[in-house]
C-alpha cells in the first residue's frame, strides 16, 4: 500500500551541526522574518550564504551525513527502514513548512532532496503559520486544517496509508498534528534526539462525534465556515473552544474547522438543510 507522509519541517538543517554564537544569533533573531527582504541585507546575506551551504551539504551528502543534517530526514529515513514500511514508488512526500524564510527555505531542500532520490514531494504551508502571533498562528491552524482535510480526505479514499511524521517542526504546531493525527493518520511517528528507534503512536480507534453541537448549531456553523456574519446570539450555545475572536467577530477555531470538516459530509448526506443566506432560495421541485 503506497502511503503519504506529512512530514513537520522545522530549521533543524540551519541550526545543528555545531555553528557560531554569532549565526546562532541572527537565526533566532530573524526566525519568524517573512521574506529575505524584510531582514536588514547584512544579516540577510549571511543567513541566505548559510542556508545556501547547507543546502548544498545536504545534497551532496550520505545517507549517514544527511541524518546528522536533517531532524526531518532522519527520522523518515529511519520509518523508511522498518520492515513493516518500506517506501514505495507512489509514496508522496508533504512538508509542511512555517510561514517564514527560514522555514520555507529549510522545507525546500529536504524537498529538494527527496526529489533527488527520486521521490514525489512537495512543500506546503499557510499564511502566518509562524510563532510571531498567538491569533494569526490560530487563523493559520483554521486554514491548514481546511487544506489538509481536502488532500488527506483525498489520498485516503485512494487508497493510501496516511502518515505522520512529527520529528521536525516546534512544538506548538506538533501538538496540534499529534491531534489531527488521530483523526486523519494510520500513525504519527517520532525520532527522539540521539536515538536510532522510531516510536510510533498509532491511531487511537475513536470517532469524532460532533453531531450533536452541529446540528444544535448547524446555521451558525455553516455560515461562519463560509467566512459569513453571525450574530453574537447565534453563536451563544456554541462551546468557547470552537470559536475565538478576530476585530471583534467571531470566526471557527483550529478546532471548530477540525469538527466541521470532520462532520460536513455525514450531515449533507442525510438532508437537505434551509438556506442559510436569504439570497438563496429555492423551491419543491428543486428539493
Amino acid at each position: 500500500m503506497p502511503s503519504l507522509i506529512l512530514n513537520t519541517c522545522g530549521t533543524s538543517l540551519l541550526t545543528g551541526g555545531g555553528i557560531a554564537d554569532d549565526l546562532r544569533r541572527l537565526l533566532s533573531k530573524h526566525a519568524n522574518s517573512s521574506d529575505w527582504s524584510v531582514i536588514p541585507a547584512d544579516d540577510a546575506n549571511t543567513l541566505q550564504q548559510h542556508a545556501d551551504n547547507r543546502r548544498q551539504n545536504l545534497l551532496d551528502a550520505n545517507e549517514q551525513q544527511v541524518r546528522r543534517l536533517s531532524a526531518e530526514l532522519n527520522g523518515l529515513l529511519s520509518w523508511q527502514q522498518r520492515p513493516q514500511t518500506p517506501a514505495s514508488p507512489q509514496d508522496m512526500y508533504l512538508l509542511l513548512a512555517t510561514d517564514t524564510v527560514l522555514g520555507k527555505h529549510t522545507a525546500k531542500s529536504v524537498c529538494l532532496w527527496l526529489q533527488q532520490q527520486g521521490y514525489s514531494a512537495m512543500v506546503i504551508s499557510a499564511a502566518g503559520l509562524n510563532t510571531a502571533s498567538l491569533n494569526s498562528f490560530r487563523q493559520a491552524l483554521s486554514g491548514l486544517v481546511k487544506d489538509l482535510h481536502e488532500q488527506l480526505s483525498s489520498y485516503k479514499a485512494s487508497g493510501y496509508a496516511i502518515n505522520f511524521n512529527l520529528t521536525g517542526g516546534f512544538k506548538g504546531l506538533n501538538g496540534f498534528l499529534q491531534a489531527l493525527s488521530t483523526i486523519y493518520a494510520d500513525n504519527a511517528f517520532y525520532l527522539f534526539e540521539g536515538s536510532s528507534e522510531v516510536m510510533l503512536i498509532p491511531s487511537l480507534p475513536l470517532t469524532l462525534d460532533a453531531e450533536q453541537v452541529i446540528r444544535q448549531n448547524l446555521r451558525a456553523i455553516r455560515r461562519l465556515s463560509l467566512n459569513l456574519p453571525v450574530l453574537a446570539h447565534e453563536c451563544a450555545t456554541i462551546p468557547e473552544l470552537l470559536l475565538f475572536s478576530i476585530d471583534q467577530e467571531r470566526v471557527l477555531s483550529e478546532w471548530g474547522e477540525l469538527l466541521w470538516r470532520n462532520s460536513q459530509s455525514k450531515l449533507y448526506k442525510q438532508s437537505l438543510y434551509p438556506s442559510i443566506s436569504e439570497r438563496v432560495t429555492w423551491g419543491d421541485t428543486f428539493e
